[in-house]
């Protein structure tokens, strides 16, 4: 199954996806808000993000874009409560892979998750920090 990271800061929506994704056999970091989502994301190579986009102090645009540019293959799902249109394109525009609008539906959360954790690249095809294979 997929490690995933989920960047949420309301706390009933991270058990939430704790909970789910953990009941179907993923393994889940958590981060509440965009700046140690960022860390973690860059340190620990997880198949998927789930990035919240309303966070405290660094948006899940800003995040984003932080990690796509230093791994541009990592698939990053938005997690949005905005689901106008222009929401949406600023969204894919930061680099996320996907936007699910909240309240999102339990069998569409894992679906993404399964399809963006598809695509992952192998944390073991990831170069080590130091530049060494």
């Amino acid at each position: 199954m997929a490690r995933v990271l989920v960047v949420e800061d309301n706390p009933r929506l991270n058990t939430l996806a704790l909970k789910v994704l953990c009941g179907h056999g993923h393994q889940v970091e958590q981060a509440a808000d965009g700046a140690t989502g960022v860390e973690l994301a860059l340190a620990k190579h997880p198949d998927v993000v789930l990035m919240d986009i309303s966070l405290p102090g660094m948006d899940g645009l800003e995040a984003t874009r932080r990690i796509k540019l230093a791994c541009p293959d990592l698939p990053v799902a938005a997690l949005t409560a905005h689901a106008m249109p222009s929401d949406r394109e600023r969204a894919l525009e930061a680099g996320c892979d996907c936007v699910i609008t909240k309240p999102y539906a339990i069998a569409d959360l894992l679906a993404c998750v399964e399809r963006l954790a598809a695509r992952s690249v192998p944390a073991a095809a990831v170069p080590a920090q130091d530049g060494t294979a």
